[in-house]
């Protein structure tokens, strides 16, 4: 018999307990601060996309189209998203990736009611942006307007490899830039950052059109109405580009947990204590069998 009120008990207080699990989920959300991050999320991928799907525009239109300048191209696309970290990343972190969002979520560096909204300013800035580039492209050379294709040689599991390879340089450099631990970065975080997307293009260009962003993908693909490799709502194929992105994110969050962990249990478990501090992102200095 006194099974029944603890249960009711315990019933209400699951219920409260709910309750107050969204309130704290929500709780730094409506703040001033909070939506200057989402803000400077959404002005942030605007000028990306707006800056870098530029430098793929071909001025020679379609019947004599330029041959594709990809050193243009990637570092356009690399110098654009250092520019932009460096200016708001003090601001809202210079996540600029709805990718790098996902990996931060999984870190426990922000919460999943935070990363909705930097998820969607991200892909309504690069909807806006690509919408202003269309409009300032004449018609005659806007052709794809950036959209990424995987090319037409490979299957959806080679732009799936690429993507996943790709991303998980990008993300595992951004996590080893920003280690707060690590003594021995002295250079700028936001052209490191920047050179890990100048690499990925000029890599994966020719293969999948180097996305390593879904957003990136998302503003000129709403723009011009092509959904290949996308998901859509009247479609029923898989969502191939995001996917993608999405595994390469998981497995550097892996790998940098990994790391972590190892570096972890030898400074704790075998209680080495030294002054000699071993940067923990550094992976051919990861060993449990010899000290730094």
């Amino acid at each position: 018999m006194s099974g029944r009120p603890a249960a009711r008990q315990w019933g209400k207080c699951g219920q409260l307990c709910r309750r107050e699990s969204i309130m704290v989920a929500f709780r730094g959300v409506w703040t001033q601060a909070f939506w200057k991050a989402v803000t400077a999320e959404f002005l942030a991928m605007l000028i990306f996309v707006l800056l870098s799907l530029g430098s793929t525009i071909n001025w020679g239109g379609t019947e004599k189209p330029l041959p594709v300048d990809m050193v243009l191209i990637s570092l356009c696309f690399g110098l654009s998203i250092a520019t932009m970290v460096q200016c708001f990343g003090h601001i809202s972190g210079g996540h600029i990736n709805p990718a790098v969002t996902v990996a931060m979520v999984c870190t426990r560096k922000i919460s999943i009611a935070k990363s909705v909204f930097y998820v969607t300013a991200q892909c309504l800035g690069a909807i806006i942006g690509a919408g202003i580039l269309y409009l300032v492209t004449p018609p005659s050379v806007v052709g794809g307007l950036g959209v990424t294709t995987v090319h037409g040689n490979l299957t959806a599991g080679h732009g799936l490899l690429v993507e996943l390879i790709i991303t998980f340089q990008l993300v595992f450099t951004i996590f080893a830039s920003c280690d707060s631990k690590r003594t021995d970065v002295t250079g700028s975080v936001a052209l490191a950052i920047g050179f890990s997307v100048a690499i990925g293009h000029l890599f994966a260009i020719n293969y999948t059109g180097a996305s390593m962003n879904p957003a990136r993908s998302f503003g000129p693909a709403v723009i011009m109405g092509n959904w290949e490799n996308h998901w859509y709502v009247s479609q029923k194929h898989l969502n191939c580009r995001w996917r993608r992105i999405n595994v390469g994110d998981v497995y550097a969050v892996i790998t940098i947990t990994i790391l972590e962990t190892s570096m972890t249990f030898r400074r704790d478990i075998l209680g080495w204590t030294d002054n000699r501090s071993c940067p923990r992102w550094w992976p051919l200095r990861v060993c449990l069998l010899s000290r730094c």
